[in-house]
């Protein structure tokens, strides 16, 4: 789990979008989540993507400046769509894994007795 930097509520990495300070000091939007370097995370909903330049969050979280091209970014996920709540996660892939709560599961189906 995560903390939100804006609503500081602990959620699912695949739920957030990164910003990651490299260790060459650049500050960027990591939606692979994969960069190295020092990550803060925002919830993908409207308005924390909407608050994080508040109060200067991910610049306190980050120890380092964010440009303006950074909030932008994040902007352009909430623009796009990939960043609104709901069924996807933040890869926009839906949960398909084969289960108890997954597509194709019956009741009394292949359970034990």
């Amino acid at each position: 789990l995560r903390r939100c930097v804006v609503c500081r509520e602990m959620k699912p990495k695949r739920e957030m979008i990164r910003v990651v300070r490299t260790p060459q000091g650049e500050v960027a939007v990591d939606p692979t989540g994969k960069r190295s370097g020092r990550g803060a995370y925002v919830c993908f909903n409207e308005s924390c993507l909407k608050g994080v330049a508040r109060g200067k969050r991910l610049e306190k979280e980050l120890e380092a400046p964010v440009g303006p091209a950074v909030y932008q970014a994040l902007q352009d996920f909430l623009a796009a769509g990939k960043g609104v709540s709901g069924s996807t996660g933040a890869h926009g892939q839906r949960n398909s894994r084969p289960g108890p709560d997954g597509p194709g599961h019956r009741d009394g189906a292949g359970g034990p007795g």
